[in-house]
């Protein structure tokens, strides 16, 4: 497999195919590594019970691949029309947003994503989108490396004492770095194609799972052209459950948002004698309530579900005495001024770092310092970097 990558980088630099540093990058960091592993995991909130075929890609030949890949492919995708960076997102772009009053929500998720993405169709579709917007790869440059790192997921499997080689042939591998842009571009691609029968109050989509509101009854039939070879289950109320979110339309047809829990979720939280530093036991209560308070809309949701937090902290040998202050503090602050995402001198400094042209030093800063020496030493040789490259 390595003497495979390293003749196709060999190739495609030699070609101009693509840029000469992509192939140091590729170069530098294609060594023996391990096989990727295979795992279930159930899915255990569903109302139908499944499972997710994982392969653990990390520290495989593919992973460099599959992270320069994605590094394109995810910044591409975030500027796509249906995208949803999380439920915050979703409370940004809807906030004092009103719908007509016979709007109806409706949630839809689509079954076995991953497993059920045509890859030669899918390898073709994202060459095409990329060779527009990109000046690192050509056309057949950037179809040679996602066919590489889309149709050479080698794995193996425990049977007792011995291990099992298999290749996924079918789908994406669930567990690549690229995965989520691939499938997010994927479906970017036909909702393009689309965008007419898309033509709702509100449409929004976040990798798999959807939320739109429309005036009239939305079923399969309208989605079998728009998403070919895949199946989507929709689901309609006036409560319905979105990522973390139950939404459902108020008096003034506004969505109102409360916090979904799932049935099998254990509040298993860090206990608090538990041999963490200090600050992240601090911040855990801190960060729960800030939550709640920023996705309630109505007061009253925010009490409730704090009671529940206290009572399940309470259980974790938090005290009490601290908690309670937040959770009064947290009441007293105007929603709307916690909807905005958090912005500080590091976050804007690593978006202008992140916004200069491309480097290796990018994947070089991640597995080492993060890894070695904590998230504080890593945060400060980012900003370091990003003051660097920003005066100089």
């Amino acid at each position: 497999m390595i003497f495979q990558c390293q003749n196709l980088i060999d190739n495609l630099v030699n070609r101009n195919h693509i840029s000469k540093e992509i192939h140091t990058l590729f170069e530098k960091n294609i060594s023996q590594k391990n096989i990727a592993k295979f795992r279930l995991l159930p899915k255990l909130h569903k109302k139908k019970f499944g499972i997710r075929p994982i392969i653990n890609c990390k520290n495989t030949v593919l992973e460099i691949f599959s992270k320069s890949l994605d590094f394109y492919m995810k910044s591409l995708a975030s500027q796509h029309f249906s995208f949803l960076k999380d439920s915050q997102n979703l409370i940004q772009l809807t906030l004092n947003k009103k719908f007509p009053s016979d709007s109806k929500l409706f949630t839809a998720d689509f079954e076995s994503l991953y497993s059920n993405i045509p890859l030669e169709k899918a390898i073709i579709i994202l060459s095409d989108t990329m060779k527009k917007v990109n000046s690192y790869f050509t056309y057949f440059g950037f179809h040679s490396l996602i066919k590489l790192v889309l149709e050479n997921n080698f794995f193996f499997f425990r049977n007792g004492t011995e291990k099992v080689f298999f290749l996924q042939v079918k789908g994406i591998a669930m567990g690549t770095t690229c995965g989520p842009s691939v499938a997010n571009l994927y479906l970017a691609h036909f909702e393009n194609l689309y965008i007419s029968l898309l033509n709702t109050s509100l449409y929004h989509r976040y990798i798999d799972d959807l939320f739109l509101i429309a005036d009239y009854e939305v079923n399969n039939s309208h989605f079998d052209n728009i998403f070919p070879d895949l199946k989507l289950n929709i689901e309609s109320s006036k409560v319905v459950n979105f990522l973390d979110l139950k939404i459902s339309l108020n008096f003034y047809h506004e969505l109102n948002f409360d916090l979904y829990i799932k049935p099998t979720n254990t509040f298993s939280y860090l206990l608090f004698s538990s041999n963490h530093p200090a600050f992240i036991l601090k911040n855990i209560p801190k960060s729960l309530i800030f939550r709640i308070r920023r996705i309630c809309s109505n007061t009253k949701d925010f009490f409730f579900h704090t009671t529940v937090l206290f009572k399940n902290l309470l259980g974790r040998n938090y005290d009490s005495k601290k908690i309670l202050p937040l959770i009064r503090s947290f009441s007293k602050i105007d929603r709307k001024e916690l909807i905005p995402y958090k912005q500080n001198l590091l976050s804007i400094l690593a978006k202008q770092f992140f916004s200069i042209s491309f480097s290796t030093r990018i994947f070089q800063i991640f597995p080492i310092s993060s890894r070695t020496f904590g998230s504080k030493f890593f945060q400060k040789i980012l900003l370091l970097k990003s003051l660097y490259l920003l005066l100089f």
